[in-house]
């Protein structure tokens, strides 16, 4: 006989919004200038990008690879080729952040091995747009594990420790328990020190900040970076130490500024 249970639970819990993707790109819009990517469905980025909009209630960039049964037997190569292209033929932003999904973990798509292929064909095209993979499946781990997998990823693939630490600057690897607010609440607790924030990544997206270098960035031993942070609303800042790319921003409430991040190419 059916025994029929009455829950007693004063919520629901959606299992949208515990899944690593949606933590990792959520972490992705802290970067100035960057186009999430869901490795997956539509579906898988339909559901987390209505989350999101529902919450922000604003425009959120995020793109998906669209995924269908054929290309999900046969691997994703020709997708993230494809989805790459048009996302920089149609945004050029200065970074595209890939995160995968349960569909393609599950096939076992060698994402990293896709990409060193695509950057051997289209090099040139993708010039000046870096790209970053993180292994987000959304059976695994939850919400904070995403947003972890993410800022890892960012830290492996792009920073090193400077030879010289700054004894003024702080760096702040927040995690996605923080509220815009909080992030602003440690922040004015660190200035009020006399010393200067930086925080990865940056969902707060309020104030106004001083040049400061955090990290080294180097890919090969010719090209050296150091990511700086820069005034918001002013695009000029820091050019004359050579070509600058952005990096990370933060999505806010509607109308407040966002501070960045910028890398400044030397060497």
């Amino acid at each position: 006989m059916a025994i029929v249970t009455e829950s007693r639970k004063a919520c629901a819990v959606n299992p949208l919004k515990m899944s690593q993707p949606l933590g990792a790109c959520y972490a992705f819009m802290g970067m100035d200038n960057c186009m999430p990517l869901m490795h997956g469905s539509q579906g898988c980025t339909s559901f987390g990008l209505v989350l999101l909009v529902r919450h922000f209630k604003e425009a959120i960039p995020m793109q998906t690879t669209a995924m269908n049964e054929v290309s999900t037997i046969l691997g994703g190569l020709d997708n993230i080729e494809q989805a790459l292209l048009n996302i920089k033929k149609r945004a050029n932003p200065a970074l595209i952040a890939i995160a995968s999904t349960g569909l393609t973990e599950t096939k076992g798509d060698d994402v990293d091995a896709y990409l060193k292929l695509i950057y051997q064909k289209h090099g040139a095209t993708l010039a000046g747009t870096e790209v970053v993979y993180v292994s987000t499946p959304d059976y695994v781990g939850a919400f904070q594990d995403g947003w972890a997998n993410a800022v890892l990823g960012l830290v492996n693939t792009f920073a090193q420790p400077v030879a010289v630490r700054n004894p003024k600057q702080i760096n702040l690897l927040v995690g996605c328990h923080l509220t815009s607010a909080d992030i602003d609440e440690l922040r004015e607790i660190v200035e009020s020190f006399g010393l200067s924030a930086l925080v990865l990544p940056d969902v707060s997206g309020a104030g106004y900040y001083r040049n400061s270098p955090v990290f080294q960035v180097h890919r090969s031993s010719r090209l050296r970076a150091k990511l700086t942070r820069r005034r918001p609303g002013r695009p000029d800042a820091g050019r004359q130490a050579g070509q600058r790319k952005s990096l990370c921003r933060g999505p806010t409430r509607r109308g407040r500024q966002r501070p960045a991040f910028a890398i400044h190419w030397s060497g």
